[in-house]
């Protein structure tokens, strides 16, 4: 086995430093809430049962405004689901921020 080629299957590496923190630029994008409605299309829930609900576009959903569930907000990688009482902002970085009403 002495000339028997080697191959490497799995790597693993921790390290510890210090980084900049990365600047994070603001975006704002202006227009209203229901411009961002995609269709409106019945939603079944669990408490409520079937329900007409807006389904939002989240790329054209405009910053600082509010979406009031129920609603539901479409991206390509994953859905948001609002209930009734429950509300969701862009913020300037892009995040999706939700209210679910719980104290």
């Amino acid at each position: 086995m002495e000339n028997a080629e080697t191959e490497i299957v799995n790597l693993h590496l921790t390290a510890v430093g210090i980084v900049e923190k990365p600047e994070l630029e603001k975006e704002h994008r202006d227009g209203e809430v229901k411009d961002a409605i995609k269709e409106v299309r019945p939603v079944y829930f669990e408490d409520t049962g079937w329900v007409q609900t807006d389904i939002y576009d989240r790329d054209k959903l405009p910053t600082l405004k509010t979406v009031t569930g129920p609603a539901i907000v479409e991206e390509k990688a994953s859905v948001t689901v609002l209930y009734e009482g429950q509300t969701l902002v862009v913020d300037e970085y892009g995040n999706l921020i939700l209210e679910i009403g719980v104290e």
